[in-house]
């Protein structure tokens, strides 16, 4: 047997490990496109090209291809993916579509079938798009819906293609559905049940805002520093427990077990795994990274957080994701070599991911965003309240001012972590200004003034890695030269937080 979970190997974070394993997993591609070009849904519609369509659309793309195929794609950022074609409804009319690709950009998405009496033109909301539909939530699954009803959930975990089929004949209704794996199935209303007319019939694609993206650019604004901490910076973005960044989030639910009690369980270590990978969860355990470097362990074992999502019994090997100078990797190991006694820990930890975004819509808020950056500004922490951050920690401009104290520069120079995570920072308020203004939050105007701005962080936080980089491998650097960044990259993120400041206080404001 084989399994394969979808992966990003290329994530917008990496500091970490934590960071890079956590957005491998919630930025892969069956929920977040990789570029512009990538499908978000794909359907057949029986007979589209038999009739005019009325089509109201939001900023989602689509072609229409031969054999009533219709491939729909999203923006840069994911926003608004939304369109509805309806018709004329006649006395005697259906409406069949079978969705082959469908992106979980948020935990409501969905494509859906539909009659109605008069719909709403500008309402891409399902719960008052129609009075009787049936459709696929990117979360839930295929479930029907009658008027102001609650829905009623069909299939839970539908597999493609999914055929969607609504039939009127006069004033009855019937809805027809199956998936691969599961036979047709029947639901018949009459008028007396529903008492509707129907004027008309249609489909719809509704996948919102991506969610990743609205999660994203409302965190990664704040981060602490500490001269003394293992992980001595770090964005303020999730809370700990245990002092373990492992923790549950918007997207990721996750538990921890180890080898020991999975033998109590009657599970093998590889056992287990490919169980997990079979319910879609994905795997985080340490592994002797000198296996995958084809290294000796004459200095020891290197163990360190590899992600494991696929498995193939058929060539006896495991997928995984592991950190190679501070870079994400993707790789295979063979059972062999994981089960070999170099790679043997004596109670293995293993901690199980599962992908499960929160029903709660999770929608970028202005207020929150300048809260966050008066935090940053004034070099507080209240939004990320943790119990163990004391007097040792620097937040905000502080963590970067001191950088320029003697321990805060030995720090800077001795650990890469610290000035990629800068530049990663820099890279994440670029766009995040963009993405804002695609939600049409700030104007192009202001667009301009903060990007250049924006801009002007990244290269600076760029030199100040790469001089760190040239240091770490033997260059030399003037240590007045890697101050002169530092300096000047404190100037532009006060800038930054300055214009964000006055900018939302304004418009937060006015009436």
């Amino acid at each position: 047997m084989k399994n394969i979970l979808p992966i990003n190997d290329n994530p917008y974070f990496r500091s970490y490990t934590y960071f890079g394993y956590h957005q491998a997993i919630i930025s892969a591609s069956n929920n977040v496109p990789q570029n512009v070009n990538d499908e978000i849904a794909s359907i057949y519609v029986k007979d589209f090209n038999l009739y005019a369509w009325q089509i109201d659309n939001e900023q989602i793309k689509y072609e229409i291809h031969p054999q009533n195929i219709i491939k729909f794609y999203g923006n840069k950022w994911n926003i608004d993916m939304n369109v509805v074609f309806s018709r004329l409804c006649n006395t005697n009319d259906e409406i069949e579509i079978s969705i082959h690709k469908q992106l979980n950009t948020n935990a409501w998405a969905s494509i859906v079938v539909f009659f109605t009496d008069v719909y709403r033109k500008d309402s891409f909301n399902n719960s008052t798009l129609c009075d009787i539909q049936m459709g696929n939530y990117s979360k839930d699954g295929l479930f029907y819906k009658i008027g102001s009803k609650s829905r009623i959930s069909l299939l839970t975990n539908p597999s493609f293609p999914l055929k969607l089929h609504l039939v009127r004949v006069g004033d009855d209704v019937k809805l027809i559905y199956n998936d691969a794996n599961h036979m047709q199935q029947e639901i018949l209303f009459d008028n007396n049940e529903l008492n509707f007319t129907y004027e008309k019939i249609g489909f719809a694609v509704n996948m919102g805002c991506n969610a990743y993206y609205e999660w994203l650019f409302s965190n990664f604004i704040n981060f602490r520093f500490n001269f003394e901490s293992q992980i001595p910076i770090d964005f303020l973005w999730n809370h700990y427990k245990n002092w373990n960044p492992h923790t549950n989030d918007y997207f990721i639910d996750y538990n921890m077990e180890t080898e020991k009690y999975l033998q109590i369980m009657g599970f093998s270590v590889l056992d287990y795994i490919k169980l997990m990978i079979n319910l879609n969860r994905y795997i985080e355990t340490d592994i002797n990274d000198n296996l995958h470097l084809r290294i000796s362990d004459d200095h020891g074992p290197f163990f360190h957080q590899n992600l494991i999502y696929g498995y193939d019994d058929s060539e006896k090997k495991l997928y995984l994701l592991y950190y190679e100078n501070g870079k994400v990797h993707n790789a295979t190991m063979n059972y062999i070599d994981f089960l070999s006694e170099r790679n043997n820990l004596s109670d293995r930890k293993l901690y199980v991911y599962k992908y499960d975004m929160g029903y709660e819509m999770h929608k970028l808020s202005s207020k929150f965003i300048l809260q966050v950056f008066k935090e940053f500004r004034n070099s507080q922490n209240i939004s990320y309240y943790e119990s163990y951050y004391d007097l040792s920690f620097y937040f905000g401009l502080n963590a970067l001012t001191s950088l320029l104290s003697d321990k805060g520069f030995a720090k800077l120079k001795s650990d890469i972590r610290i000035s990629h995570l800068l530049y990663e920072h820099s890279i994440c308020n670029r766009d995040r200004f963009e993405y804002l203004l695609y939600k049409k939050i700030i104007d192009e105007d202001f667009y301009q003034r903060i990007y250049d701005v924006a801009k002007a962080g990244c290269d600076t936080s760029l030199i100040l890695r790469n001089l760190i980089l040239k240091m770490r491998f033997g260059g030399k650097v003037d240590d007045t030269i890697i101050k002169k960044f530092i300096t000047q990259l404190i100037d532009i993120e006060t800038q930054i937080a300055d214009l964000v400041i006055c900018k939302f206080e304004r418009d937060i404001s006015l009436p």
